[in-house]
């Protein structure tokens, strides 16, 4: 090779080393934001997983009141006419 071709294949071996280095900073750039999304989508998903679990006991806490409120009524009910055919009322 002459001096000429010496220096351009340098050259071009140079760029390319140059253009693989920022590729591979570009690349561990944007696996870097990404891995921060998921762990901001992650940590959210999980508050939300929480609320939507808290509002699911709420709701069956509220359920559970109104069934067992109906259930002391009507076994009241019951014992009120229970008592009063024993009492010949």
């Amino acid at each position: 090779m002459t001096a000429v071709a010496n220096q351009t294949a340098s050259e071009l071996g140079q760029n390319a080393s140059s253009v693989l280095n920022n590729a591979g900073d570009k690349v561990g750039s944007a696996l870097g934001e990404l891995k921060q999304n998921m762990s901001e989508v992650g940590t959210e998903l999980g508050q939300n997983m929480s609320e939507v679990g808290t509002e699911i006991l709420n709701k069956t806490e509220e359920a559970a009141k109104k069934v067992g409120t109906g259930a002391a009524d009507v076994l009241s009910n019951i014992s009120g006419e229970i008592k009063e055919g024993i009492n010949g009322k």
